[in-house]
């Protein structure tokens, strides 16, 4: 692998690491959501 690619590669990650975490963390936000209305709802219901 030539140096420069690497380089490209490690700038990409770099970048990529913090948006990463947060789409992770707006999904689980959204997924807790989901699930909380889910079981409020579901209380109701019983």
């Amino acid at each position: 692998m030539n140096p420069i690619k690497n380089k490209h590669i490690k700038k990409a990650l770099a970048v990529l690491r913090p948006t990463g975490l947060f789409f992770m963390t707006v999904e689980i936000g959204i997924f807790d959501s989901v699930i909380s209305t889910f079981f409020s709802g579901f209380e109701i219901i019983r």
